[in-house]
């Protein structure tokens, strides 16, 4: 029970890294209206998917996993299926 512990409170140490690391380089990002490129496609996230990507990677969970079951079943919910 004690690795457990440990290993969920790195895992939060991590997380919480990542962020601090997304706002350390996003947040000077700032959208100039005419002067900004516009992106359309590819990198556009913002913390909580770096967060739930790192998050999902400490699972070991690359394709699918419990992010995938989560979104099957409220998509689900949503279609009423």
């Amino acid at each position: 029970m004690m690795k457990e512990a440990m290993a969920e409170k790195l895992k939060k140490e991590i997380l919480n890294k990542v962020k601090e690391f997304y706002f350390s380089q996003k947040a000077k990002d700032k959208f100039i209206p005419g002067s900004s490129p516009v992106r359309y496609a590819g990198r556009v996230y913002d913390y909580r998917e770096l967060v739930n990507l790192v998050d999902a990677s400490l699972e070991f969970w690359l394709t699918t996993g419990r992010y995938a079951a989560e979104f099957e079943k409220k998509l689900a919910g949503f279609l009423g299926v």
